[in-house]
């Protein structure tokens, strides 16, 4: 009965945690254990360096890909063979290894699994983008996976997946392939690492090495992350896994922790390191991973990567014909025979299938073609993977899913027509409609646009760029055919409203108001909102709102007017409306004029309210001394009474 070791480890405030393995010597003590620090090439300073050994703080957070170049253990550093001239170039003394990140075909997903993202990789501080997009509406299992494997040689530590629910992945190792030189050599074999929270007890991840039977090796190790000591802070985005759907607010930040581990830890030695044919993580169901890494100077893994790449011979209508060719390498420390692909695509037709060995490093194309269907031309896009298998000299079968690069699994998207691309968003605003422009269009002939979403539309134009107009607030999205293509469609584009902004008594809402937004005016406590010359849109004083306009401001309105609250003139201010706009409720205007007897005074108004005259406003004044000018008799008339 094989013995379980636990690596338990105390520290403070953890967050998420990724996981790390690579093979080399460890002791099982919780100090010895931990890395200490982390050198990564975050491009922070522009030298695409940046080291790290407890929480860091706003500005010093990496936001991208941040592979790690290097790592503190037991006192020494280590390279991972990443890039070694920038540990060179910032004269950082380390011992040369080469690490790569274990490469998992698949992974599961539930309602707390999430996709975690660096929150610059999309670009945007604000905003959040699954990098790469899923190929569809929900998350395929090698589509998690990848995300373990990003970045150079796997080892990235901007990206990776939160709450991997419990399950097996197992790696092929083979006969014979365990370095015995490695064990007890005071280098780590294995890394692991936690980029987010970490679980609480009873939630240890095991690893360990089996035979082909599936027995234990030496023992199982189990590893608990909620001790372990925080060495960086990175900035995130997390989505879910299920469907890619933004899950917190943007730039969120967790913590980063790691453990090496020694290959003598798991009790191997040279009496039993011949009986290990694979090595096993059995993931705890909280396990928060950016990757897991085995050392290749200690062990020599049997490993295969494809690259699937599309070639079309036309725009892709229903006919034309895609050549796909698979690019597959040995990525393993083993060689490798009798490699073949699969694809489940129907009419997939091969030209050749079989490579019957492949070295260590040694690529090998093999080509298939396939007809677009009236179906594909539907769907707008063809999505599908292969499958690559050979054997390794231990007879142990190797495979490995197609992805766009040999360190993923991400489907290959085909794109028959390619959407229009969305250029710019303009909101709704007080002045006007919102509306989107379009780009990317097809340059030759033309074209038709489908709008779906709160409102749906279709236009039809020529040329490579279009505004779509007239949009109310709300998601829309777009795709473009040509008749015999038809394009997929973009993602849901969001119409937001920019057309009004409130006063609070203190501030704006959203800004200043102007030509295209219209102030409402919540409160006048403390303060008034026109103090100087303003030109709005509109204006509208809530009740309880008493706007005072003082002498001489002029408050330009290029629409209309409306008080529920209370809206006043001071002398010499002025309201100056430029269109023939129809106020609501009551404007109050003061004007003083000193006269004397004999003195005329020219009164000018648009007030037409009844009881609403001169005589009101001064009722000393004689009743015929009252005037109007009358245009039709160019002369001036006696108004009686006013």
């Amino acid at each position: 009965m094989s013995t379980k070791k636990q690596l338990n480890f105390r520290s403070l405030s953890l967050k998420k945690t990724i996981i790390f393995f690579f093979l080399i010597s460890l002791k099982i003590t919780s100090q010895s254990n931990t890395i200490t620090r982390i050198h990564t090439d975050w491009n922070k300073t522009g030298t695409g360096y940046w080291t790290s050994n407890a929480a860091t703080g706003v500005g010093n957070r990496p936001d991208n890909v941040n592979n790690l170049l290097a790592f503190e253990w037991r006192g020494q550093t280590f390279s991972t063979g990443v890039e070694d001239n920038k540990l060179n170039t910032n004269s950082v003394s380390y011992n040369a290894q080469n690490f790569r990140a274990l490469k998992i075909q698949t992974l599961g997903a539930n309602t707390s699994t999430y996709f975690l993202q660096g929150s610059m990789i999309d670009g945007s501080a604000t905003g959040t983008t699954l990098i790469p997009a899923l190929a569809g509406a929900v998350s395929t299992g090698s589509e998690r996976a990848s995300r373990l494997t990003d970045g150079k040689n796997g080892l990235s530590l901007g990206t990776g997946i939160a709450n991997i629910p419990n399950g097996t992945a197992e790696f092929k190792i083979g006969t014979n392939n365990l370095n015995l030189v490695g064990i007890n050599d005071n280098i780590p074999d294995l890394l692991v690492t936690q980029v987010a929270e970490p679980g609480g007890t009873g939630t240890e991840d095991i690893f360990k090495f089996v035979d082909a039977a599936g027995n234990t090796v030496g023992n199982q190790i189990s590893v608990s992350f909620n001790s372990v000591s925080v060495i960086g802070t990175y900035s995130l985005d997390l989505f879910r896994a299920t469907d890619g759907v933004t899950a917190f607010t943007p730039a969120a930040t967790r913590d980063i922790r790691m453990l090496g581990i020694e290959t003598s830890s798991f009790g191997i030695t040279s009496a039993n390191a011949a009986q290990v044919d694979r090595f096993v993580v059995v993931f705890s169901g909280s396990s928060d991973c950016a990757f897991i890494a085995f050392n290749t100077k200690s062990l020599k893994i049997a490993d295969l990567s494809m690259i699937k790449k599309a070639t079309l011979s036309s725009c892709g209508k229903a006919g034309d014909v895609i050549t796909y060719n698979f690019d597959i390498k040995n990525t393993g420390q083993v060689p490798i025979t009798n490699i073949s692909v699969s694809d489940p695509m129907p009419g997939m037709v091969f030209s050749s299938n079989l490579i019957s060995s492949l070295a260590v490093d040694q690529t090998a194309t093999i080509t298939a073609t396939y007809t677009v269907t009236p179906a594909d031309v539907a769907a707008g896009r063809i999505v599908n993977s292969a499958t690559v298998t050979g054997t390794d000299p231990s007879l142990n079968t190797v495979t490995d899913i197609s992805g766009d690069d040999y360190n993923n699994n991400n489907a290959t998207i085909t794109i028959l027509l390619a959407p229009p691309t969305i250029s710019a968003v303009h909101p709704v605003t007080c002045a006007s409609l919102g509306s989107i422009d379009l780009t990317n269009l097809p340059a030759s002939g033309t074209w038709q646009i489908t709008q779906t979403g709160t409102a749906s539309a279709t236009y039809s134009g020529t040329g490579s760029t279009f505004t779509v107009p007239n949009l109310a607030v709300g998601s829309y999205s777009f795709r473009v055919n040509t008749g015999s293509c038809n394009s997929p469609a973009t993602s849901n584009i969001n119409v937001g409203e920019d057309s009004s902004t409130t006063w609070n008594g203190s501030s704006w809402s959203t800004g200043l108001p102007g030509l295209n937004r219209r102030a409402i005016i919540a409160s006048t406590t403390p303060n008034q909102p026109f103090t100087t010359n303003t030109t709005i849109c509109s204006l509208i004083v809530n009740s309880g709102a008493f706007v005072t306009i003082p002498s001489g401001v002029t408050l330009t309105v290029n629409s209309s007017v409306t008080v529920n609250g209370s809206l006043t003139f001071e002398n010499n201010s002025s309201l100056l409306q430029t269109t023939n706009a129809v106020n609501t409720g009551d404007i109050v205007y003061k004007r003083a004029t000193s006269v004397r007897r004999y003195d005329l005074t020219y009164w000018s108004t648009p007030v037409t309210k009844p009881g609403f005259t001169l005589y009101n406003l001064s009722p000393d004044t004689l009743g015929d001394k009252f005037s109007y000018y009358d245009p039709n008799a160019a002369a001036w008339m006696i108004n009686y009474n006013g």
